[in-house]
């Protein structure tokens, strides 16, 4: 017997304290790390949540295998590719 999953695609930032807690400890610790100009890869990124919350500095992408979650974060401007990770090498030109 399957079970149906449910996933939640509305922005769990705003809506779970544990998530934005850990969001913010992401954040924090890249600020830390890269005080400058980076570039930052997000293997499973979802909605790319994390993309708004960095500095201008950081130059992110995103990568996830859900079609939903990869439309919403286009919808949001943000630079996410749909890749389906067995099938897919991950190939990118830049360098992260």
């Amino acid at each position: 017997m399957s079970e149906a999953v449910n996933l939640h695609y509305g922005n769990l930032y705003e809506s779970d304290r544990y998530v934005r807690l850990r969001y913010d400890k992401y954040v924090s610790l890249i600020k830390e790390r890269f005080p400058g100009r980076a570039k930052l890869l997000e293997i499973g990124c979802y909605t790319a949540v994390l993309a708004g919350l960095l500095p201008e500095q950081i130059e992110y992408t995103g990568v996830d295998f859900d079609d939903k979650a990869v439309e919403i974060a286009k919808k949001n401007g943000r630079n996410v590719s749909k890749i389906n990770f067995s099938e897919n090498e991950i190939d990118f030109k830049d360098k992260f």
